[in-house]
């Protein structure tokens, strides 16, 4: 039987380990929307809604170390080279990096409550965002230990303790809920919920780095190497985030309480469905990296037909998870909202739409970030950014809804989809007659 498992490739079981998780992660979001629906109130859970849909603001935290010192371990991998005093030389000036970090999310913290929840008509704690948002940072900036499991062809525990936070998250708030708490329900669930996330993040960056020399082997020139790759890593991901995290914040300005809860539901359920193919490309990524360091044309030949045959089973993959979605949305909706909501079909599509984009698009995303390609990206992205944060505001104003994903597509179709592989294949150039 070891021998069997032994000869299944990594990416593989790393995969598996993300479904797995993914699927435990999606039951656990079921089991919490409609009891926080009960619990809080509509307006109270859209408070929540925004608040943990700011995440993908949040992931900036790493501002592209993750992605940089993946990429450097995979090439220390391929040198035949441990990665253990690299670690070392990085860590200390890492976690000042951090520090910095909490220190001015604190000092903006305050201004930028009122704005996000002025029109929501809840009165919240002053502090409520300084307190979680400094939470969500050190659990999304730590979480560069994962990149590191990942890096090691060992993601899948990464996984576990992700799924492991999520589960003791889900007690936490079931133990409120037992309790009877009646004051400031708001805030201890969402300290319920984004505590123990953050204490498992912690536990995993610990497992994944060396847990001594990182006093006496620092090395400034070292931090500057990865922070010139980090930080064009980072500027992309700030420019993916007006793109892809404009939502919430629009839809705070813009559209009620109830709709926000309805595009948080349909879109956890799409984002559970992508994520059935993003666990294979991040278990991919440093399969990609190890490949193109190599500069070996065959092997190069292999990604690319590897690039083909994930793209069409990604896309037929949503294609059938969305006439899915459409023919059970009533159960849905009763399981999620109570039947509160209801998802029109014309909606799923363009969700279905948009994550067929997502698909495309992020599989070339991962292709040229695995190689350090990342030029293209401080063009591209930030002009996806512009397209989305300016569509999205004025179509989410006049068609709602429908605005919010129409605008999320046109982002895609009008910048990156073509432009990260037309980068791809121009770049291959260098490969042939060899």
């Amino acid at each position: 039987m070891r021998h069997l498992v032994n000869k299944i490739p990594k990416h593989y079981l790393v995969a598996s380990a993300g479904w797995v998780s993914r699927v435990i992660i999606a039951v656990i979001r079921v089991i919490m929307i409609p009891l926080l629906i009960y619990y809080l109130g509509t307006q109270e859970f859209a408070v929540f809604v925004v608040i943990t849909g700011l995440t993908v603001w949040f992931n900036l935290a790493d501002c592209g170390f993750g992605s940089g010192i993946q990429n450097a371990i995979s090439n220390l991998r391929i040198q035949k080279q441990s990665s253990v005093r690299f670690l070392q030389r990085i860590l200390v000036y890492i976690l000042l990096f951090l520090v910095i970090e909490l220190i001015i999310f604190s000092l903006v913290a305050y201004p930028m409550q009122h704005f996000l929840f002025r029109k929501l008509h809840v009165h919240l704690l002053p502090y409520l965002l300084t307190v979680f948002g400094c939470l969500y940072i050190v659990n999304f900036f730590l979480s560069i230990g994962n990149r590191i499991f990942f890096a090691h062809h060992k993601g899948y525990l990464g996984y576990v303790y992700q799924t492991l936070g999520y589960a003791f998250g889900l007690l936490a708030v079931l133990s409120l809920y037992g309790l009877g708490i009646t004051q400031h329900k708001l805030l201890y669930v969402l300290l319920a919920w984004i505590l123990p996330q953050t204490l498992f993040s912690i536990v995993s960056f610990l497992h994944a780095v060396p847990l001594s020399g990182w006093i006496q082997h620092r090395n400034w020139q070292q931090f500057k190497d990865i922070f010139t790759t980090a930080w064009q890593f980072g500027v992309i991901a700030f420019s993916s985030v007006f793109a892809l995290g404009i939502d919430y914040i629009v839809m705070s300005q813009v559209l009620s309480a109830e709709t926000i809860v309805t595009y948080n539901v349909i879109s956890n359920v799409f984002n559970f469905i992508l994520f059935g193919y993003s666990a294979i490309l991040m278990s991919l990524w440093p399969v990609f990296a190890e490949k193109f360091a190599s500069n070996n044309a065959v092997k190069i030949a292999k990604v690319n037909k590897l690039i083909v045959r994930n793209i069409v089973i990604g896309v037929v993959y949503i294609i059938i998870c969305s006439i899915l979605v459409i023919l059970f949305s009533p159960y849905i909706t009763k399981l999620l909202s109570h039947g509160i909501i209801t998802i029109p079909i014309t909606l799923v599509c363009l969700f279905g739409t948009y994550y067929a984009a997502r698909v495309f698009t992020d599989t070339y995303s991962v292709v040229l970030q695995s190689q350090n390609k990342i030029k293209i990206f401080l063009f591209a992205v930030p002009a996806q950014a512009l397209v989305a944060v300016f569509s999205m505001y004025y179509l989410a104003k006049y068609f709602g809804l429908f605005g919010v994903v129409f605008s999320l597509i046109l982002c895609f179709l009008t910048t990156v989809t073509w432009i990260f592989p037309l980068t791809h294949y121009m770049s291959l150039n260098k490969f042939k007659g060899r």
